[in-house]
């Protein structure tokens, strides 16, 4: 990923939905989600980058870490793929706790 700056990639999430604001908590959830693609799953890099208080990133780490989004110092996630906008939306539940991240069932 290229070097972004919090602005940028606020802009960008808001033309994928307009009708977020700044104070919605999945708009924030996914500024933390992306930017971590860009510094890292570190809760200070990522409270340093957003300006979003480390109790929020704190929050959203625990979710996203338990979950297995974020395994050490990765990112396991499929935003940029074909379906990414689905993997996204799904993942910002996740971020906020109100659904699991479960493995499909192997046939």
């Amino acid at each position: 990923m290229t070097n972004l700056t919090c602005a940028k990639i606020k802009r960008e999430l808001l033309k994928i939905d307009p009708s977020l604001t700044a104070d919605d908590s999945g708009f924030r959830a996914q500024v933390i989600m992306v930017s971590s693609l860009q510094v890292g799953p570190n809760i200070r890099k990522l409270a340093a980058f957003t300006k979003y208080p480390i109790s929020e990133i704190t929050k959203i780490s625990r979710n996203l870490r338990k979950n297995q989004v974020w395994r050490g110092s990765k990112v396991h996630a499929a935003w940029f793929e074909k379906d990414g906008g689905i993997a996204l939306a799904c993942d910002t539940c996740v971020a906020l706790g109100w659904i699991k991240r479960i493995a499909a069932e192997r046939t």
